[in-house]
């Protein structure tokens, strides 16, 4: 589907972002990507127009109420609900949720479970509120700075993830436990040092930015390939390989 500039950001969510959000709860894994020049309005559609979201929701709180009305009408499951909140600047990836200030984490893989990222802050949620609020916070320490298009231009890529975890209420204690995620991405702009003014710090920024946005289009161009068992290289950068749990 195509969207215009007129479209709303609800309209955007129910044609395009609603189906993986329902996927994550049956246990399938999703992720949903704001990609495009730098001020094109990608935060504002993933975050909306306000901190809450109570004026003009974004993507992220939309998929907070759809995920707990869908909770609210299944009594009949238990579920579990944490969120998490990275940003990878420059190649190296910081968690925005980190309590200490330092954020410093570092991605491993499991050779059962997969790949995971190692002391990341992950924080349980009972309502929408709960996961607009964590957004806020980390908002807070996300790297930004002005350049000639943007005077708040995202310098880096931000992955705002939920995982859902649940199983039937009346089951055994054995029951295994249904898991899924939904990886929310707010992508930093593609960028040109012509159309930007950037030097020094901002031109190196613009490099690394353009430099993982190539490698991810790489990834899901080679993901999109049907029938081919090709080798897709999710270890190119901090993104790909921090997203391959819900793209792959």
């Amino acid at each position: 589907a195509v969207y215009g500039e007129n479209s709303a950001t609800k309209d955007v969510y129910e044609g395009v972002c609603r189906e993986l959000v329902d996927g994550a709860l049956r246990g399938v894994n999703g992720t949903i990507f704001a990609y495009g020049q730098t001020s094109s309005g990608k935060t504002f559609t993933m975050q909306g127009g306000d901190k809450y979201g109570a004026g003009a929701p974004g993507l992220m709180h939309l998929a907070a109420d759809h995920i707990f009305s869908v909770i609210e009408a299944r009594s009949d499951t238990d579920f579990l609900l944490r969120v998490s909140y990275l940003e990878v600047y420059n190649e190296q990836l910081r968690d925005l949720l980190a309590e200490d200030g330092t954020g410093e984490v570092h991605i491993r893989e499991h050779p059962e479970t997969g790949v995971y990222v190692e002391g990341a802050q992950e924080t349980v949620v009972t309502q929408p509120h709960d996961m607009a609020e964590a957004l806020v916070q980390g908002e807070k320490r996300r790297a930004v700075g002005a350049t000639a298009m943007n005077e708040r231009s995202s310098r880096s890529h931000t992955v705002f993830r939920i995982v859902v975890e649940s199983r039937p209420r009346e089951c055994a204690e054995d029951h295994g436990v249904l898991v899924g995620a939904i990886s929310l991405v707010d992508l930093a702009g593609s960028e040109s040092v012509r159309l930007t003014g950037a030097t020094g710090v901002r031109q190196k920024e613009g490099g690394k930015i353009n430099q993982s946005l190539l490698t991810l289009s790489r990834v899901v161009q080679q993901l999109g390939e049907k029938g081919k068992e090709n080798f897709v290289n999710f270890r190119d950068s901090r993104l790909t390989r921090l997203l391959q749990p819900t793209l792959s």
